[in-house]
This record gives C-alpha cells, structure tokens and sequence, in this order.
C-alpha cells in the first residue's frame, strides 16, 4: 500500500543550506533536485520524471545532467539486469492535467497515456512505437512492401482489418 505523503508543502531548508553553503556555479558546481526516481522492484524497470508547470523549460544544466544520469542509469541497470525505460519531462501548460495541456517528453499527451508510461504499460509504448515506424516508411513503401509486411503481420498473428 502506497504511504501517505508527509507534507503539503516542500521543506526549503536543505535547499538553502545548499545554496549558502556550497560552491556557486561560476566554479563549474551544479546542482539539480531530482523530481522522481520510480522502479517497480518485481519487473525490474525503473524510470526518472522532472515534472514543469506553467510552461516552464528544463534549464540547460538540467538538461546536461539528465543526460548524463539516464546513460549512466541505462548503462548500470543493463548489468544489474534492470531495465531503465527512459528519462520523462512532464511538462503541464499551467498547473495540473485539468487546467491546460500536458506534455510528455515535448508530445501532447493525457493524464491515462502517462500513467501507462509511468506503469510500464509496454504495450502502449510498443504501439507508440511501431506507429512511428510505419508512419516513418509509409512515403517510401510500394504498395507491394505494404502487402509483403500485412502479410508477415498476419503470419505473427495480427489481426489485420481489410480496408475497402
């Protein structure tokens, strides 16, 4: 069961303390909060989600250092046997799913495709996927390759609706 949250409201005091205490960025130090580290212990997957309200952007030392950290963590979990799905910037136009648009990773998305991303839900994303494949060959294909490829769909066991 899922334990009750704490606080209403974050503690600003370790942050404080962080900015009075530690080197300014002008000597190369940086430092980020991470938003949320999120794992599901029985599958083995793990991801990590920055979330931003009112517009706002990742800065771009934000940007260096989940680039870095989700090769890192992509890199460490492959040999620890884990599977680390990605590094997800939720992005809300104001504040929250019913007050304006969200966004996942820049694609307008809804509040049910990102609990799905953020449960693992592979057959979403897979489908995601696979769309943008086939969207990505459709301007090259012969509608003999799109006949040769419904085929070998069918022969995996899709089941492909005829169109008229």
């Amino acid at each position: 069961m899922t334990r009750p949250e704490m606080t209403g409201e974050r503690d600003l005091t370790f942050s404080s303390w962080v900015r009075k205490n530690l080197p300014d960025s002008s000597t190369g130090w940086v430092t980020s909060d991470i938003d949320w580290y999120m794992y599901n212990y029985k599958t083995k997957k793990c991801c990590m989600v920055e979330t931003k309200t009112r517009n706002a952007d990742l800065t771009f030392a934000q940007k260096q250092m989940y680039n870095n950290l989700s090769k890192w963590i992509s890199e460490g979990a492959k040999k620890d046997g884990w599977d680390f799905t990605g590094f997800y910037v939720i992005k809300f136009e104001n504040t929250w799913f019913d007050d304006g648009k969200v966004f996942i990773n820049s694609k307008e998305s809804s509040e049910e495709e990102i609990k799905k991303i953020l449960s693992f839900d592979e057959g979403e994303k897979m489908k995601d996927k696979l769309r943008q494949i086939i969207e990505g060959c459709l301007d090259s294909c012969t509608e003999k390759d799109m006949r040769i490829i419904c085929e070998t769909l069918k022969e995996i066991g899709f089941v492909i609706k005829e169109i008229e």
